[in-house]
């Protein structure tokens, strides 16, 4: 049932990746610009802190390329949540020139 839960995870995660990945570019985060995708599956998952990790992680990115390219990216993440938990958060940045 986990193997079925994650599979669901994932293939959510790519669909809505391939939909939006050009879709936003913005100066400033603004979180009210997020998508919230919310997975309701009959088993519990664990919080392991995914989704703060993986918001965390994409913003040092973003600083970083940032930092050492001059080049502004735009960013709104796309939230994934499993049973209204936040495992994700999917940043499909792009690259725009100020």
């Amino acid at each position: 049932m986990q193997r079925a839960a994650f599979a669901a995870l994932g293939l959510t995660t790519m669909l809505v990746l391939s939909a939006g990945s050009a879709a936003f570019a913005a100066s400033n985060y603004d979180p009210q610009n997020n998508t919230t995708v919310n997975v309701n599956l009959p088993v519990s998952l664990p919080n392991l802190g995914t989704g703060a990790l993986t918001v965390g992680l994409q913003e040092t990115v973003q600083n970083l390329v940032q930092g050492v390219t001059g080049t502004s990216i735009g960013y709104d993440f796309i939230m994934v949540d499993v049973n209204n938990q936040n495992v994700a958060g999917i940043d499909p940045f792009t690259f725009y020139s100020d």
